[in-house]
């Protein structure tokens, strides 16, 4: 690759190249030899000032000198703010005979110039001024040490397109800083050589690390006087994704970027000229997992989980908080819908003080502290032609990129209608306003969590817009749910719906709870504050307590006009104390726990679901490839990741098949009639409870363990007895 190829034609000696890169020549030069040191300025001038005769005979060097002059030359020319020194051939050197010492001594370096200084002036003062621009731009005089090293690496990654093609426009074929700062993208020599400038007009050291095995650059970087492996090459997503920015190699010591993971690659054989990264303190970093830019304020960093959960790091304690989870969706599989990539792929970004991030079909604003969360647009995959998959401001103007999978190339949407200099809170922003501005933008099939905090009434705007639609939302109240189908809204002209729960206010009179129990059962009387039918049918999750796990909870309604209480349904209540209840009118209710013992009036050990055949495969992705070079001949090339694709598939369902020929005597609990009782006996028998499943009448034959003839949770709970052996036969 040709880009490859320039990173070593310019060396003298690729095996004795000098790669030290930095801020003080003096200090990092062997420190034994001095006149090495020395005769690194003397060249390091001599390039700079043009001489086509660099006199370095006061060193008094002889052939047998050859090496080390080779090593001083190859250093000097990888000095990146060296980067417009453009050299005709290699450099040659002249010997002058000593008659006194009776041998010869180098004199001088001639060097050949395929450019001049006036014609090198302005490149130089274009790469001057971006360099300290970006410094302007990312650094402040009361970051860290480790703050800046992270920044810097963020702002490369977020700025810079890894070339794989070798076609993009350039100074040096990708390998010089200038490359990377001014022409926005480069080669790992670029990448590592533009790090090693910002880092030093940071006030921080570091040298270029170098593999010839591997064919590839990266840095040591001292943060706090200790050493770290630092590759923001392989950290740039390849190819590019506007917004999205790796961790996986930043700050590792030596013993951990040689391993090989499920998420990195292992580096060998580098050559770091005797300097050791041995500190282990962020190999387990929290940030390894993070794909967005990590926002620093003060000791607060502001990130976004791999799973979604927007979270906070406090530098000066090392801990981890996790503020909101912003991001549950999963992107879809864009040729199979129904699968989704385990990976996230939202953006977060900072305007005026306001957090951008996105999903796969919206973007949302948010405080650095997680509240406000408001939609500022939803996306329509077949408007764009896919789904976003980060975010990228340039040019004060707001982009979406849009991929179909994650390994695309992409494309940049710009969002028109969004100024990201007028997103702005006015005051405390009501959870209510952010479902509202949801749910004009939320696609079939979609759901989304509400905390409601101290806000208890949904307003007949939020039912009205929610009508019809297939979009589900879930409000979350003090100890209890509300969970609300578009589907399910039946009324045709929405109120207001006061989702307020009270418990035991004593509204229903004793003697009407003392019909429906008994001595050994606990009555649980919820009291609806809205007043009269709710225009919708809602699933309320409501906690008992965990102390009433796995028993059975009948549920009955008080009518008040006919003075009973008329019974609605069985439920279970689940290992964390709450009950599903499918309720559609406010009045109160009583729910009355059976705490009897006996076979007839069982209590459920544990609740068994039913087979979630509905949920689509899963497909995981590993995408964070690494930068592709090809190896040729004296070229670099870098590990390329392997992308990974996985399914998860439900286990097949056992078939029934309802007519086949019934013996005379039927197994009690044998559902699926191969002669034994087992767990699928047991979910059958649960989907026929919860009318998903209509039995034969061979099948509720064997269902009807009680011989009462009704199949219900009374039987559930005896087959699950059978089944765990608390019964020895049905």
């Amino acid at each position: 690759m040709r880009k490859v190829a320039k990173f070593f034609s310019g060396l003298l000696s690729a095996s004795l190249a000098f790669n030290f890169a930095a801020p003080a020549v003096s200090q990092y030069i062997a420190a034994a030899e001095t006149e090495i040191a020395s005769l690194s300025e003397v060249v390091r001038a001599g390039f700079e000032n043009y001489e086509t005769s660099i006199d370095i005979s006061r060193f008094k060097l002889t052939a047998e000198d050859f090496p080390r002059i080779s090593e001083v030359v190859n250093y000097v020319r990888t000095i990146p703010e060296l980067f417009y020194i453009s050299v005709d051939g290699n450099v040659g050197v002249s010997q002058v005979w000593s008659d006194s010492e009776q041998k010869a001594f180098v004199s001088t370096l001639n060097i050949k110039y395929n450019n001049t200084y006036e014609e090198a002036k302005p490149l130089i003062d274009e790469f001057n001024a971006k360099a300290d621009e970006i410094i302007s731009e990312v650094i402040t005089d009361d970051m860290s040490e480790l703050q800046k090293a992270l920044k810097l690496h963020d702002y490369l990654v977020l700025n810079t397109v890894y070339d794989t093609t070798g076609e993009l426009p350039d100074l040096n074929k990708g390998s010089s800083a200038y490359d990377i700062l001014v022409c926005g993208n480069g080669i790992c020599q670029g990448y590592a050589q533009a790090y090693n400038v910002l880092l030093q007009r940071a006030g921080m050291d570091s040298i270029m690390v170098v593999s010839y095995d591997m064919k590839h650059a990266w840095n040591l970087v001292s943060v706090d006087d200790e050493w770290y492996h630092v590759d923001v090459t392989w950290d740039d997503p390849v190819p590019d994704s506007p917004g999205l920015v790796n961790h996986k190699y930043f700050l590792l010591s030596d013993d951990e970027i040689q391993k090989e993971t499920d998420t990195r690659h292992e580096h060998r054989n580098w050559d770091a000229k005797g300097f050791t990264a041995t500190s282990t303190k962020y190999d387990n970093a929290f940030w390894v997992d993070v794909r967005t830019e990590i926002i620093c304020q003060g000791d607060r960093w502001y990130y976004m989980s791999g799973s979604g959960e927007y979270s906070t790091y406090i530098e000066s304690t090392g801990e981890v908080n996790t503020n909101v989870s912003v991001c549950e969706e999963s992107w879809p599989d864009w040729n199979n819908p129904a699968a989704f990539y385990t990976a996230k792929y939202s953006s977060l970004i900072i305007s005026d003080g306001v957090l951008l991030f996105n999903t796969p079909t919206h973007i949302y604003k948010m405080n650095l502290d997680g509240s406000n969360k408001q939609g500022l647009r939803y996306i329509h995959p077949n408007e764009v032609n896919g789904y976003i998959y980060g975010l990228s401001i340039m040019d004060d103007k707001l982009y979406a990129v849009i991929k179909q999978e994650p390994l695309d190339e992409g494309t940049l949407y710009e969002v028109k209608d969004v100024d990201i200099h007028a997103i702005k809170f006015e005051g405390k922003v009501s959870v209510i306003d952010t479902l509202l501005a949801d749910i004009l933008y939320m696609e079939d099939g979609s759901s989304k969590k509400y905390n409601m905090d101290t806000e208890t009434i949904l307003p007949a705007e939020a039912i009205e817009c929610m009508k019809g639609k297939d979009i589900r939302l879930t409000l979350e109240l003090d100890g209890y749910n509300w969970d609300i189908s578009g589907k399910n809204v039946t009324t045709e002209e929405a109120n207001d719906l006061n989702l307020e729960i009270k418990r035991d206010q004593g509204l229903i009179p004793d003697e009407m709870v003392a019909s429906v129990s008994n001595a050994t059962s606990k009555c649980i009387e919820l009291n609806l504050t809205h007043n009269g039918e709710f225009g919708l049918s809602a699933d309320i999750n409501y906690n008992v307590g965990t102390e009433l796990s796995n028993k059975i909870a009948i549920l009955y309604y008080y009518n008040q006009a006919e003075s009973t209480m008329d019974q609605l349904e069985f439920t279970m209540i689940d290992n964390e104390g709450n009950i599903n209840l499918n309720l559609y009118h406010a009045s109160s209710y009583a729910v009355i726990v059976q705490d009897a013992q006996s076979p007839s009036d069982p209590i459920i050990s544990e609740q068994e679901k039913p087979p979630q055949t509905e949920e689509p495969a899963v497909t995981t992705v590993a995408t964070d490839k690494a930068p592709e070079e090809t190896t040729v001949a004296s070229s670099e090339t870098t590990v390329s990741e392997t992308t990974t694709v996985t399914s998860e598939t439900t286990a097949a369902e056992t078939t029934i098949d309802s007519s086949i020929e019934v013996e005379p005597e039927v197994l009690k609990g044998d559902i699926t009639m191969n002669g034994a009782v087992d767990v699928t006996d047991l979910t059958y028998l649960s989907l026929a409870c919860l009318k998903e499943y209509t039995l034969s009448d061979i099948q509720f034959k064997a269902a009807d363990v009680n011989e009462d003839g009704k199949v219900n949770l009374s039987d559930l709970a005896r087959v699950r007895q059978r089944i765990s052996n608390i019964i020895e036969k049905l």
